[in-house]
């Protein structure tokens, strides 16, 4: 999880220049960070079970 200092961080950046373009890359990136962290809990999982 993202602690409060820097989720206030990127919140604030985020609204304080609010245009479509920069929250969509913000959410896109963000869409990958939880795609990734996914793919490595079912990985290690995989693993796990062997």
């Amino acid at each position: 999880m993202i602690g409060g200092g820097a989720y206030d961080y990127f919140v604030g950046k985020t609204s304080q220049n609010m245009k479509g373009e920069n929250f969509l890359t913000v959410f896109q990136a963000l869409s990958l960070m939880i795609a990734f962290a996914t793919l490595m809990i079912l990985v290690i999982n995989t693993s796990n079970k062997k």
